[in-house]
């Protein structure tokens, strides 16, 4: 799945927790995240008015970017899907090997066929 492409995915499936999601479509979005939230960060301090060292991490577009949490998440859970995992493993989190464990699912080939979260993404 292409850049573009997986981000309109991801914010038009916002609140589906139902479903699979493709490494592509995951990782692309995860990327995505992350350069807006450098971007985010970078305009927060111009509009505050600090340097890199007294910015505390909180401003307009912190707050703007901070509503990505919630495609995220829902992505989160479809690529776990893919696997054939619950989005409760996602508690898994919590721990740093638990954490390990999440990555290497994340990066995992998802099941060929359909499995029981639904058909396979790609």
């Amino acid at each position: 799945m292409k850049f573009t492409e997986s981000i309109k995915t991801c914010a038009i499936k916002y609140k589906t927790f139902e479903g699979r999601s493709s490494r592509s479509e995951y990782f692309n979005f995860v990327l995505f995240i992350i350069i807006l939230s450098i971007v985010c960060g970078f305009i927060d301090r111009i509009i505050l008015g600090v340097s890199y060292l007294e910015y505390s991490g909180f401003g307009p577009m912190t707050f703007i970017y901070s509503l990505a949490a919630i495609p995220g998440f829902a992505a989160a859970v479809r690529r776990l899907h893919d696997v054939n995992k619950s989005g409760l493993w996602l508690l898994l989190l919590i721990t740093i090997i638990g954490a390990i464990l999440i990555l290497y699912w994340y990066c995992k080939k998802g099941d060929e066929g359909d499995n029981k979260f639904g058909p396979n993404p790609l």
